[in-house]
Parts: C-alpha cells; structure tokens; sequence
C-alpha cells in the first residue's frame, strides 16, 4: 500500500515538473502565463484541484481501500454449503474487495425498503438506521465477532459500557482504598458503595 502511494506520487510529481517547465518555455516564447485557460499550452495539467483530489485519494490507498492488505488475505471464510444437495460440503468465502459489500447492503435494502410507502422522513431515517445496525451486527456476527442482540438500541449499548466502566471503576476503588484501612464497603443491590470510616 504505501509502495502504491509512493508511486502514485511519483507519477503527481512527474506532471507538475512537467507543468513548471512548460510554463517556462511559454514565459519564454512571449505567451501568458497568467488566466490560463484549458485550451493554452502552458495549462497546468496537475491543478489545485487535482492536488486536492490526489491527497484524499491517498487517505484511502494508506488506508488499504484499493489495494489488498499483504498481511490479510482478500476473502474471508463464512461458513459451508452443501454443494447441489450431494452430501459434499465445500467452505463458503466472501471476498473482501470492490463494491460486493455495498451491493449486498442495496440488494437487501432495495428488499426491505421499496415496497414500503407513504411514511415520512423522520420514520424512513429512523427505521434505515435502526436497519443498519441490525444488519451489521449480524455480519458482524457471522464473522464470529461477540455482539449485543439486534433488538438492543445503541443508546442502551452506550449505557451498558458507560455503567460497566463506572462499576470496574468503583470496584477498583474500593478495593484500593480497602487495602489502605480509609473505607469500609456496604451492598446496594450488586454494586459496591464505599462509605468513610469515621475518624
């Protein structure tokens, strides 16, 4: 990937030494140089706007969206399938590259949501949404990852994590300031409160 990005590079440069240089050959020659329009010679071909696209173009070939990673394989294995009902059984991949991804998700989309009709913008968000996450979790789910239910909303998700960190926390705590004789802990329900000692 970054031989990739270093070659594309290369090639960026390549042009805009290119564009220096005709621009002055045409300084030179008594043409103008300036309010160049795409029909004079000494017309950049690698504009402000080409460098703009280029480096965001960069973001995702670092990122490995175009090329193959060389450390992961380019399909992943997502289980078995009998083939022609005959009793043999052949491992099922998904590929990893180009759009099949996407075109899984409108395939399923065009399904679910087409033959739906007349419900506002608000209800259609809504409802995409909370069809993104399900469909996620379980391709996320079918990758062997451990997720919570479908049915469960992100915002409960979020509070679990929050009172799951609040509790390790308190246990943390309480267990420190325990082994140092500053606090006693009392029960409430399963979370451990400290209470001061009096001194």
């Amino acid at each position: 990937m970054r031989s990739v990005a270093r070659r594309m590079t290369l090639v960026v440069n390549a042009h805009r030494e290119l564009d220096r240089r005709c621009r002055i050959q045409a300084k030179a020659a008594g043409m103008k140089v300036d309010d160049l329009t795409v029909a004079d010679i000494a017309y950049h071909l690698i504009t402000n706007r080409v460098i703009s696209v280029f480096k965001n173009q960069l973001v995702h070939v670092k990122n490995g969206c175009i090329s193959d990673d060389p450390e992961r394989l380019p399909f992943v294995k997502v289980g078995t399938i009998n083939y022609h009902t005959t009793g043999h059984h052949l491992d099922h991949y998904r590929s990893l590259r180009g759009t099949s991804k996407v075109e899984a998700v409108h395939s399923v989309l065009d399904r679910t949501f087409y033959s739906q009709r007349g419900i506002g913008m608000e209800v259609f968000d809504a409802r995409l949404g909370w069809w993104l996450i399900g469909y996620n979790r379980r391709r996320l789910r079918a990758l062997g990852k451990k997720l919570p239910p479908d049915t469960m909303p992100p915002k409960v998700c979020n509070c679990l994590f929050t009172y799951s960190l609040i509790y390790m926390y308190v246990i943390r705590y309480v267990s420190t300031m325990s082994h140092m004789g500053c606090v006693q802990t009392f029960q409430i329900g399963r979370l451990q409160q400290p209470a001061l000692n009096p001194v």
